[in-house]
């Protein structure tokens, strides 16, 4: 294969907008385009006008079955049993393509017993975006690892995909078989997912370390009075950014912990032993200390949680927002931006944040740490910890010029190790050798 020949690149993902696994398929595919090669983006939801994004219509081919599927799989646990399209992507597409690339195949549109034959046509890569292959049932198994072993008598059922009943030993094997027969690369944004890969069955397939990538030339710093003044938000107010798909609603993202925070901070007089005076020999910036008040932005909810009561009072809520110039206004409106999680993997609001100069404050969990570099580019604390939250708040809502040197070293760093640009070579260089081994694979 000729050295740079434009590619025909197949994704296939969830979704085109969404999360942060669907906003990866869909950067990566907009600058494949830029770059010259046929990009297309297979989706079990389309929801862009995109005309290179195409949907894999199981309902058209078999409604009856995907619905008894469906059932089925509700009531036994067995996951994705029936998802005809999964079958049909060579038909979907209608053209020969030089690489198969695949984000999250959980979601309910994509059957793995689908991927052997793929695998006979082009070249398969998987980039994973949480731990479901890795499992029997669930994105993030949090403290349980029968995953390593086969997974049975999960104690999980009711995280997403939710089931009544364990399904979790046939779901593991049918995963190992159907990649055993795929020989697949695997591609981890995170150290932290790529060890899990290699205590899984997954231990003996190639897989490789390609942290996630943002736009620099979107994600950059900018003014925070013109960003809150065509957000409409108040100019004498510190805000703290929690950008989170469901917002408060999202139990993965900790909400219980930051609404304790958040009551500490309001309540600032109740609770005297969080907001010691300064030490000898300390003294707060000039004008600041325990003065200034603050609003939780919280972007992903349409409106108010209504067993928050007064507490609301402090809080702005904004809806999803699948606008990338938007999205980075929000970060440059606010002052800390904040992600809790109880497990995650290479989360890009942080990198977004990083690439507008905002300080982050986020928990010390899987592939987190990887990218805050503790008190350098933002804060880590402990998950679950509400009292930490608000110590590493309150350090930098006291400090702000301890903030604004985080964010310039938060920027830094993004434009040293996480520029889309970058992540996209990583993978056309993948893709490139991998093309020339397959077909002279398919010569001998």
């Amino acid at each position: 294969m000729r050295k740079n020949h434009p590619l025909t690149i197949v994704q296939v993902n969830t979704a085109d907008i969404g999360g942060g696994a669907e906003k990866v398929s869909f950067s990566l595919h907009k600058e494949y385009r830029r770059l010259g090669h046929k990009s297309i983006l297979l989706v079990g939801k389309k929801r862009s006008d995109e005309p290179d994004v195409l949907e894999i219509d199981n309902r058209g081919f078999n409604l009856i079955k995907v619905i008894i599927g469906k059932i089925l799989g509700r009531i036994t646990g067995r996951q994705y049993l029936s998802f005809p399209g999964s079958h049909r992507i060579q038909e979907i597409i209608g053209k020969p393509f030089d690489i198969l690339h695949f984000h999250n195949l959980h979601g309910g549109y994509f059957d793995i017993t689908a991927l052997p034959k793929l695998s006979q046509i082009a070249p398969i890569l998987i980039t994973l975006h949480d731990m479901w292959l890795l499992t029997g049932h669930c994105a993030y198994p949090f403290d349980c690892e029968r995953w390593k072993n086969g997974c049975e008598k999960c104690p999980n059922l009711f995280n997403p995909p939710a089931t009544f009943r364990d399904g979790s030993r046939f779901n593991w094997l049918r995963k190992k078989r159907n990649l055993s027969l795929s020989s697949p690369v695997f591609f981890c944004p995170s150290q932290w997912l790529l060890e899990k890969v290699r205590e899984s069955y997954l231990k003996d397939f190639p897989a490789h370390l390609v942290y996630n990538g943002i736009d620099l030339e979107i994600f950059k710093p900018g003014s925070k009075v013109e960003a809150r003044k065509s957000l409409g938000l108040p100019r004498d107010k510190k805000i703290l950014l929690f950008l989170s798909n469901r917002g408060l609603n999202n139990p993965r993202k900790d909400p219980h912990t930051l609404i304790k925070a958040l009551r500490y901070l309001v309540n600032r007089n109740l609770h005297p032993h969080l907001f010691p005076p300064p030490s000898r020999g300390r003294t707060k910036e000039r004008g600041k200390g325990n003065s200034y008040t603050i609003k939780l932005l919280v972007v992903g909810q349409r409106g108010p949680s209504p067993d928050l009561g007064e507490l609301n009072n402090f809080i702005i809520y904004r809806p999803f927002i699948s606008d990338d110039e938007e999205i980075a206004n929000y970060y440059r409106a606010s002052d800390i931006s904040i992600h809790l999680s109880l497990a995650d993997n290479c989360p890009l609001t942080i990198l977004e944040a990083m690439a507008c100069g905002i300080p982050v404050v986020a928990s010390r969990v899987g592939g987190i740490p990887e990218l805050i570099e503790n008190n350098k580019n933002g804060i880590l604390v402990e998950p679950k910890n509400s009292e930490k939250l608000t110590a590493g708040l309150r350090r930098l809502l006291e400090n702000p010029s301890e903030g604004e040197e985080m964010g310039k070293v938060g920027r830094d760093m993004a434009e040293k190790q996480f520029d889309i640009r970058e992540q996209t070579k990583h993978y056309l260089n993948w893709y490139e050798n991998l093309c020339y081994n397959f077909q002279n694979t398919k010569k001998i």
